[in-house]
């Protein structure tokens, strides 16, 4: 069996059980699989950290490191240069960071070093009888014991398959999730702006587009324009200027409506305030490159507090669009690893 490892600047949490399977097969390759993370202590890989594997019940373990294990057993994998393996561990820590929400997981910038060599057979998962005592008195942080990597998120991960790309507005929200944890809070305000303004186009656009597949709808103005060469184009005038409007205020409450049948100003006026703060700090960012407070004006701040309202207003939007709301965000906090139990 062949193994190749990789090796990150940035570190991986995983919570994973002792009874899962030893492989998590990688579709699309020529049969690589990831090999359990349970298992990386055991290995005869290279490794730039040893950290102990922490039980927080009977077969049950929460742990930190940074690296990642493929295995093969096929003809092909014997053969494969260590070099076209990077695009796929790449690939794949795009999809566990779609699946897990683990916004500070490792890029394909940050690996270090790789390495490789064969065994006979992978050794037994962990199977523990019992606890340390210490265990009632250690505490887990909350972000990242919410975000771990667990074997469902694996599964999720690799059903995605290797040509999956996430959506751009989450990209950017986790973007914004990882600036925040890095104390970046300029970063992340203007990529939690980003990402709303992204989800808001990406969902007009989105129903725009059935409107033009679908059948006539009185409630649009859609007319057909002859082009050049026999062709005919369909479109909506209304939409047309709205939407090239460079007008955050249309997106949330003239284009919504007019397309979505919904506005954020009617349904939600806090939201929509909220909202407009958000959107004006990033303004003031980029046009001005500071910020500027008085009675008419009120940016959020760039510290954590700030830099938290935005995460939150971005957040909230998303559930109005009804859009992936449950991205876990970065509060202070922690818990005790005897209660961490799922």
């Amino acid at each position: 069996m062949r193994l190749v490892s990789f090796s990150f600047a940035d570190r991986i949490t995983w919570r994973l059980c002792g009874d899962g399977p030893s492989l998590f097969p990688l579709p699309g390759t020529s049969d690589w699989s990831l090999v359990n993370p349970l298992l990386y202590p055991q290995l005869p890989v290279p490794s730039f950290e040893r950290n102990p594997v922490i039980p927080v019940a009977l077969g049950k373990y929460f742990w930190v490191n940074s690296e990642i294990v493929f295995s093969s057993n096929g003809k092909e994998a014997i053969q494969e240069k260590f070099e076209n393996l990077v695009p796929i561990v790449g690939d794949l820590l795009v999809r566990l960071r779609h699946a897990s929400g683990q916004a500070t997981l490792p890029r394909p910038e940050s690996l270090v070093a790789g390495g490789e060599t064969n065994i006979d057979e992978l050794p037994s998962l962990p199977a523990d009888s019992s606890l340390p005592e210490v265990l009632s008195r250690s505490r887990v942080q909350k972000y990242l014991w919410s975000t771990a990597i667990t074997a469902e998120r694996i599964a999720a991960a690799t059903a995605l398959g290797p040509k999956f790309i996430p959506p751009t507005h989450e990209a950017l929200f986790l973007d914004a999730i990882a600036a925040f944890r890095g104390n970046d809070y300029r970063r992340a305000v203007l990529y939690a702006t980003i990402s709303t303004e992204v989800a808001f186009g990406t969902v007009i656009d989105e129903t725009y587009d059935r409107v033009l597949a679908g059948p006539d709808d009185e409630r649009f103005r859609v007319i057909a324009l002859a082009q050049g060469g026999g062709v005919t184009i369909r479109k909506d005038p209304i939409y047309e200027r709205l939407r090239h409007r460079s007008d955050f205020n249309a997106l949330l409450h003239e284009l919504s409506l007019y397309v979505l049948r919904r506005s954020l100003l009617a349904e939600n006026q806090a939201l929509y305030a909220d909202a407009k703060r958000l959107y004006s700090t990033r303004n003031q960012l980029v046009h001005s490159g500071g910020l500027i407070e008085n009675e008419t004006n009120q940016p959020l701040r760039l510290d954590a507090a700030g830099a938290m309202t935005a995460l939150e207003t971005a957040a909230a939007l998303f559930s109005w669009l009804r859009l992936r709301n449950d991205f876990a965000l970065p509060n202070d906090g922690f818990i005790a690893q005897s209660q961490a139990i799922w």
